[in-house]
């Protein structure tokens, strides 16, 4: 999330079993189209008063730009959108770049751990021209970065990093969220095993993680997510 932003909806359908390769409808309607499939990303049950939860996930291109996307959600009551830049004409290379930030709302009435699964196509290519949005006073400018470190949890151990914004910049919101590598929703209950403590000390995020009890075989990644501001300058 590096600019002026506008929330986008991101269709999302409950995901059936379905081979972990097996990709969405992100490339639908491209020409050599490359598919990034996400993790199954964990949104934690609601907490007691809240009528949601949420998580969010950066996903990005290994080459290129965003042209596509799709989601797949484990509750027909989890939504799925993303995050992109203002400007016209709604376009790839305008209003998406090389990543995108999804969110994952879960809004149903049981208090239980849900998860979706983001996917990206991507294609070559920088897109077409920005041509900003007019304002009364200033352009918007992109003072916002979505910065991410992604850590793999090992069984039985417990996983500490760190992680900041970069100089120049201040940190604004930190979060984080849980990714399971596996070709159908976790059930709810191995969702809930994933634990992580975060803290934050001045411009810098820190994570202790475990995943103890979670089935053998299975790759869960934990993203630590930091919302930074540039400095004037």
């Amino acid at each position: 999330m590096r600019g002026p932003v506008v929330a986008l909806a991101v269709t999302a359908v409950v995901a059936l079993a379905a081979p972990a390769s097996q990709a969405a409808d992100e490339c639908r309607g491209l020409m050599a189209c490359i598919s990034v499939p996400g993790p199954w990303v964990a949104i934690p049950a609601p907490a007691r008063g809240r009528p949601s939860a949420l998580a969010r996930w950066q996903l990005r291109c290994p080459e290129g730009i965003v042209a596509g996307l799709d989601a797949r959600v484990s509750d027909r009551a989890v939504d799925v959108g993303f995050v992109g830049l203002l400007g016209s004409p709604v376009n790839p290379g305008i209003t998406t770049r090389d990543s995108v930030v999804f969110t994952g709302t879960y809004a149903g009435l049981r208090p239980i751990a849900t998860s979706f699964r983001p996917f990206l196509g991507c294609i070559r290519g920088g897109g077409g021209g920005r041509t900003p949005t007019r304002a009364q006073a200033f352009r918007p400018g992109q003072p916002l970065s979505f910065r991410t470190r992604t850590l793999r949890l090992r069984g039985g151990s417990l996983t500490r990093a760190t992680h900041r914004c970069r100089p120049g910049e201040r940190l604004l919101e930190a979060s984080h969220a849980a990714g399971f590598f596996t070709p159908e929703p976790p059930p709810a209950a191995q969702l809930a095993l994933v634990r992580v403590t975060r803290a934050v000390r001045g411009n810098t995020i820190f994570v202790a993680a475990s995943r103890q009890g979670v089935r053998r075989g299975v790759t869960v990644v934990v993203q630590i997510q930091a919302l930074c501001a540039r400095s004037p300058g």
